[in-house]
């Protein structure tokens, strides 16, 4: 049975169909990229996309909130000022994807491969979050007490120790610790 599916810029235009047999969300977005189809704020939020090849995908401003990505190959892909909030990218290949003013804050991004060599919004570096007794900083989740042990030890992340950037990460970290234990 030959199924239509369209995919929408979010405020309605039509950016791109595809018409085919069993046809899937991820079918049509996978031939919308090997075509070169300009996908620029696509409406795919809650889109299952798992393991699709989104290989140079030009998805600027997409909102992709709540997307299943797991194991999606977004090598090189444009996400510029995607929202991501809420999806989900284990496994997922960011190598070379442009995340730059990407809204990451609810994306879950444990498991996703080549993060490091992905181009990162600047609050992926010094943007800190508290879920509970666990502060996130970056795409790393710790206790408060596994965060000074990481601070007082020599192990890098992806940002190299006694630079400016380093220590803005630190401050950012004394300021949220001072901030919760005053809560508490």
């Amino acid at each position: 049975m030959k199924i239509k599916i369209q995919i929408k810029y979010v405020l309605g235009k039509l950016l791109f169909e595809l018409e085919k047999d069993n046809n899937t969300i991820k079918d049509t977005l996978q031939q919308a990229v090997k075509d070169g189809a300009t996908l620029d704020g696509a409406n795919l939020v809650g889109a299952n996309l798992y393991g699709a090849n989104l290989y140079g995908a030009n998805l600027v401003g997409a909102n992709l909130d709540g997307a299943t990505l797991d194991g999606a190959n977004l090598d090189g892909a444009n996400l510029y000022g995607a929202n991501l909030d809420g999806a989900n990218l284990d496994g997922a290949n960011l190598y070379g994807a442009n995340l730059v003013r990407a809204n990451l804050y609810g994306a879950n991004l444990y498991g996703a491969k080549e993060l490091d060599k992905a181009y990162l919004p600047i609050y992926m570096k010094w943007g800190i979050a508290i879920k509970g007794d666990l502060l996130r900083i970056g795409c790393k989740e710790k206790t408060f007490e596994e965060w000074e042990n990481w601070f007082a030890g020599t192990e890098e992340f992806s940002t190299e120790r006694n630079t400016e950037d380093f220590k803005r990460i630190q401050a950012s970290f004394l300021a949220y610790k001072a901030y919760y234990e005053f809560m508490k």
